[in-house]
């Protein structure tokens, strides 16, 4: 992402463990919760310590950002692409950069990263299916997941995913986001705000 490799080794390391333990918490708290976005950090104080710690902090937004109106459908909330585009926006635009550059604190830490928490559908569900019902309708048990998708300072790509009502979940990492995703998909709209960000 940035032409150069930027994140220590150890750091690269570690944040899988990191994101499977963000979405364990996630799921230690049930099920349709609202998305989550966060920023993922080296902080530099604990060098001294030990081994180099990354930490995760959710962004200086409001919760309800994700239930904005779609203004064509104002029943439903606006999709999560749309609203991550809206804060990569804001983030680069000069009148909000102090607040965020606050929120990155780098006397303190690096910025390594983001990632995003959300609830979706694997496939489309029965007509009349709701979510949770999966004891009435085990055939849809595949349909909804929890994933976190993170983009790091470099372009790497993280995914992790539980179906519901599974006890375990996977993490897959690759060096860059699939290249057959659509630009508004969820992990090419992070690796722009990552990159917005970064740039701060």
């Amino acid at each position: 992402m940035t032409g150069e490799e930027v994140l220590h080794d150890m750091i690269r390391k570690v944040l899988p463990d990191l994101l499977v333990t963000i979405e364990n918490t996630a799921e230690a708290f049930g099920w349709d919760a609202p998305p989550m976005l966060l920023g993922l950090f080296h902080d530099r104080t604990c060098d001294d310590a030990g081994p180099r710690l990354v930490v995760a902090e959710p962004v200086p937004y409001r919760p309800d950002i994700w239930h904005m109106p779609d203004p064509d459908q104002p029943d439903r909330a606006l999709h999560p692409t749309v609203v991550l585009s809206r804060i990569a926006d804001d983030v680069a635009a000069t009148e909000t950069r102090g607040r965020t550059g606050a929120w990155l604190e780098p006397q303190r830490r690096t910025f390594a990263g983001m990632a995003f928490v959300f609830e979706g559908w694997q496939f489309r569900p029965y007509a009349d299916y709701r979510h949770g019902d999966i004891n009435q309708v085990p055939a849809m048990v595949d349909a909804e997941v929890r994933i976190v998708v993170a983009i790091d300072v470099d372009g790497g790509y993280y995914h992790v995913v539980r179906f519901r009502g599974d006890s375990h979940n996977s993490v897959t990492v690759h060096d860059e986001p699939p290249p057959d995703l659509p630009e508004a998909d969820i992990p090419r709209v992070m690796a722009r705000l990552v990159t917005t960000i970064a740039a701060l």
